[in-house]
Parts: structure tokens; C-alpha cells; sequence
């Protein structure tokens, strides 16, 4: 989805936000794979991730999703970011995953494109 701003300012947030090695955004190097909701629950990896990096990982989605072309459902971010200077990121799959399976997120639609939304349980883990 396109987001009206350039990929520098998301990683300068997750930068400032979270201390970890392991940023929660990645280059998307599966355009087609991202929007394809078995890829996101693929692979056998089930990583446990630190409430930090979860509720880091949240608010930058939300961040990122407040600045997409069009209107996004309150609490829903989409599955792919293709910012104003045509880099293509992806929230990090591991954190995707996990979320999944914990409840905290759920998939829907927006505009035809893959996106997440938070669940209680989610909106809960960034309180």
C-alpha cells in the first residue's frame, strides 16, 4: 500500500523506539508473498518476542498506517508499505506470526491489499 512518506522517517522511529537488534520492519523482497495471508503463517519458525519489540513493532505499523493514500479502519495497518521513495518494506513476519497466533491480530481487507487489524487482545498489549 502506498504510504505518503519516505521509508527513512519509519526507520528513524524504530530506531529511536526500540533498543533491540532486530528491527520489526523488513525489506520486502515478497511483494506477492506479503499480500498472501498462508506466506505470513509459513515456515516452522514461531519466534517469542519481547513485549517491547511487540508494542514497538505496534505503534509503528499504526504510524506508518496513518500516513497511507487512503483511509485505513481505526487500529488496521496493511501488509506491505511501498513509500514515497519507492523503497518496499513489510512488518517483520516473525512479529506477524506471533501476533497472529497469540490473538493480538487478525487479517482483513483494504482496497483489495492484504492488512492487519488489532484485537482487543492487541489493543491491550499497547496499553
Amino acid at each position: 500500500m502506498h504510504i505518503n512518506a519516505a521509508s527513512s522517517e519509519a526507520l528513524r522511529i524504530i530506531e529511536s523506539d526500540y533498543s533491540g537488534s532486530s528491527k520489526p520492519i523488513s525489506i520486502n523482497r515478497r511483494p506477492g508473498g506479503a499480500q498472501r495471508m498462508d506466506w505470513w503463517m509459513s515456515e516452522g519458525k514461531t519466534e517469542s518476542i519481547s513485549q517491547d519489540r511487540k508494542r514497538s513493532a505496534l505503534r509503528l505499523y499504526r504510524h506508518i498506517a496513518s500516513q497511507t493514500s487512503i483511509d485505513l479502519p481505526l487500529n488496521t495497518f496493511p501488509a506491505a508499505f511501498a513509500f514515497n521513495d519507492q523503497a518496499h518494506y513489510r512488518p517483520d513476519k516473525w512479529v506477524i506470526k506471533a501476533l497472529v497466533r497469540a490473538g493480538a491480530l487478525e487479517a482483513c481487507h483494504c482496497e483489495g491489499e492484504l492488512c492487519f487489524r488489532l484485537t482487543n487482545a492487541g489493543t491491550y498489549l499497547l496499553s
